[in-house]
């Protein structure tokens, strides 16, 4: 059940939607509901002209699967993902255009403290022989 507002939201199929709520006020049943509705009109968009972005995959493919429980057609193709990995798939698709190459590689925050702290095992030795404390992998990291 989709109250006055999400209704609105969810059968408007002639564009751009951003839908901005608090916790829990059905976001997410609205967008579903939308996609529902785009997906299966007479005139259906393709999916594949559809980027939804969320906050993480998890939401991203939960949606994608509710929306096909509830009849959404071809969500294997819709583009449907973190607005991180959308800005990578950008960025590799297109950086040939700026000379920039593709063989980057994105780091978790996580990784780039252990590979600090690594770093900082290598040189703990010479820190103090000459008198500094070894900070943490992760003060450095988050420097």
């Amino acid at each position: 059940m989709l109250n006055k507002e999400q209704m609105a939201a969810a059968t408007d199929i002639d564009g751009t939607s951003i839908i901005i709520a608090g916790a829990g006020t059905g976001k997410t049943h609205t967008l579903i509901e939308k996609l529902v509705n785009i997906t299966s009109q007479s005139t259906p968009v393709d999916p594949a002209r559809i980027c939804l972005l969320t906050f993480t995959n998890d939401a991203a493919n939960t949606m994608k699967a509710r929306a096909a429980k509830l009849g959404a057609q071809n969500m294997d193709r819709l583009v449907a993902c973190t607005y991180h990995s959308f800005c990578d798939r950008l960025m590799r698709k297109y950086n040939h255009l700026i000379n920039r190459p593709n063989d980057y590689v994105i780091l978790e925050p996580a990784m780039v403290t252990d590979i600090v702290g690594m770093k900082l095992n290598e040189y703990k030795t010479d820190l103090r022989n000459y008198g500094i404390k070894t900070p943490t992998a992760k003060t450095v990291a988050s420097v």
